[in-house]
């Protein structure tokens, strides 16, 4: 069944290291799609050596009415020297 306002969502991503060095400590954001929209910013994340990936899992409730986009962002400030900054970003719409 789709979520609804009252539930608790979850979603799962992967931030991943596809570069040749390691990433240096770094945060990511996660736009939320509440019902008043919220900028979820992680605390300092563990460097990522080449190849080194992390899943992660972020809960939250108060999901807007019909739903919305989940946008995850990785060094949202380009604070990380990136060759592909492309691909720093995903999105997914939760219905």
């Amino acid at each position: 069944r789709p979520p609804t306002p009252g539930d608790v969502v979850g979603v799962e991503f992967d931030i991943a290291n596809v570069g040749g060095s390691a990433s240096g400590s770094y945060y990511f954001q996660a736009h939320l799609p509440t019902a008043s929209a919220y900028t979820y910013t992680s605390p300092a994340q563990k460097s990522l050596a080449p190849g080194d990936h992390i899943v992660n899992t972020l809960r939250f409730s108060g999901l807007a009415y019909g739903g919305g986009m989940f946008t995850v962002i990785a060094d949202p400030s380009a604070q990380i020297s990136d060759g592909n900054r492309t691909n720093n970003e995903a999105a997914v719409t939760i219905y």
